[in-house]
């Protein structure tokens, strides 16, 4: 088998490690529990200033991210930048749905005002986790690559 099919047939703990890998997964866990407080929050209509406006749009994205990296692109040569093309492409639509008001069709569910900071929010996030996923797996590579 030649290097590029070798490389393409690998999986996450190999690409991160498995400590990684399973840090990776308890920090999810913890940012979904950031996820939850800024949720019952808003739904108490609480204003905690940024928290409040744009906590859900920093920290929503995050688990997900993790969950398309880990599950669906984890064995892909390009996972990273897959999983966080298809979260931004879904932050974006969810952004214009809420400007174009769909709350009295099928997408109700969008329902909120538009903000253009939200993306810039999703953007800055998801580019965060790009960062930290290419840097975990420069480590990766350079702690296990043999000397010479």
């Amino acid at each position: 088998m030649d290097a590029d099919v070798r490389r393409r047939v690998t999986c996450l703990h190999s690409t991160l490690g498995d400590t990684t890998v399973r840090v990776l997964d308890w920090l999810s866990l913890v940012v979904w529990g950031a996820v939850v407080v800024v949720g019952v929050l808003q739904a108490r209509q609480v204003n905690k200033g940024w928290l409040t406006s744009y906590g859900g749009d920093v920290f929503g994205p995050i688990p997900f991210w993790w969950g398309l990296r880990r599950t669906v692109f984890a064995s892909l040569t390009y996972g990273a930048e897959i999983a966080v093309l298809t979260q931004l492409i879904g932050c974006f639509a969810w952004e214009f749905c809420q400007r174009l008001d769909l709350s009295h069709t099928i997408l109700f569910i969008t329902k909120g005002t538009f903000d253009p900071l939200d993306v810039v929010a999703y953007t800055v996030t998801l580019m965060a986790c790009y960062s930290l996923d290419r840097l975990l797996q420069y480590w990766h590579r350079c702690r296990w690559r043999s000397p010479g």
